[in-house]
């Protein structure tokens, strides 16, 4: 064709009807390959960046899509007459699977942002060292007042029962909080099956892997969050003796001498709250209801044989309390506490 019309150019040469009708093509060869280029790169656009399981879940759609593409295998010369058509329903297939794919990924991504809110929820409340308003409540000012050291940074530390709920009311607004947004999901996950699988029962069965996918992805934030937790009491309890000479008391322990004996306050109690605290981050997962296989429908509550008013619910909890991780950080905090009441009563006694 380039020659034809270089020939052309030239001139003194008498070129055959057929090479002259080609030479004049050319704008319509160019055309066609501008639109076949677009056409492609709208391709590239819908298809690239695709997960793994958006593949899964997209694969009819996909198929779909490859079906409008499939006559472009066919070998064509540039004067077909199905190239306009097919580039067109090329277009057409390419529109439809861009506009599915950006309503899967908006649902998605509202479902990312309960899972990102739970991996990075905070549910052990930050203490801050420099605060002074841990003044104790009128109902233990008294015993503030009757221990041994009266002073104002005694004043500010916290008995044990403020501390336990100085933490436990924070955990128990935030997982109320992020229950909320983990049972505000289903609507999202179904949205995706209407779209993709073109049912709404929340357990279509070309959706078992993708649900099970998400529930990989809550079991994973919830993990997370726990250790993010208990890493907090970690460093709150399990100090070094650098850090701890710079830093006030965590709880107070009142202790009374009446010689020839020293009455220390119930260090088993305060024991019993401060595992009942790390217990309490553990027993968040308990408030997330795992699917029922397949689906992405809460597991319905049970009610017990012997007790049909308490229900039981199968949460996260069970798999979730058996991460070693979990498992070592809550002994290596319960075996530090013991350190510490140990010294005290040996400080005490002695």
């Amino acid at each position: 064709m380039k020659e034809a019309q270089n020939f052309d150019l030239i001139g003194g040469f008498e070129l055959p009807g057929a090479v002259l009708n080609l030479a004049l093509q050319m704008g319509k060869y160019k055309d066609y390959a501008e639109q076949l280029r677009v056409m492609l790169q709208g391709y590239e656009e819908a298809i690239g960046g695709l997960t793994m399981v958006q593949c899964k879940v997209l694969h009819t759609q996909i198929a779909d899509l490859h079906k409008c593409l499939r006559p472009g295998l066919t070998p064509l010369n540039w004067n077909s007459l199905g190239i306009v058509d097919f580039v067109e329903s090329a277009t057409r297939g390419i529109a439809a699977f861009k506009n599915i794919r950006e309503q899967v990924e908006k649902s998605e991504e509202r479902v990312q942002a309960v899972v990102e809110s739970i991996e990075q929820s905070i549910l052990v409340r930050p203490f801050d060292w420099t605060k002074t308003d841990l003044s104790p409540s009128p109902s233990t000012s008294t015993l503030a007042e009757d221990s041994v050291d009266s002073s104002s940074d005694y004043q500010r530390v916290m008995d044990v029962q403020e501390f336990y709920d100085f933490f436990e009311t924070h955990r128990l607004s935030e997982v109320e909080k992020l229950v909320d947004q983990y049972e505000a999901i289903g609507p999202f996950l179904i949205k995706i099956e209407e779209t993709t699988a073109g049912t709404k029962s929340g357990a279509a069965e070309s959706m078992r892997e993708y649900y099970a996918y998400w529930e990989r992805k809550f079991f994973n934030a919830i993990t997370t969050a726990l250790v993010r937790g208990l890493s907090t009491f970690q460093v709150l309890l399990t100090s070094t003796a650098a850090a701890s000479s710079e830093r006030p008391p965590l709880i107070k322990i009142r202790s009374e001498f009446n010689p020839p004996e020293v009455v220390v306050g119930s260090l088993h109690g305060v024991f019993k709250l401060i595992t009942k605290l790390l217990q309490n981050v553990l027993h968040s997962s308990a408030a997330f209801v795992r699917w029922m296989d397949g689906t992405c429908l809460l597991v319905p509550t049970q009610s017990t044989e012997l007790d049909e008013e308490k229900a039981l619910a199968f949460s996260f909890y069970k798999d979730v309390s058996q991460n070693p991780a979990l498992v070592e950080m809550t002994m290596t905090i319960q075996n530090s506490v013991q350190q510490v009441f140990q010294t005290i009563n040996k400080f005490m006694r002695s």
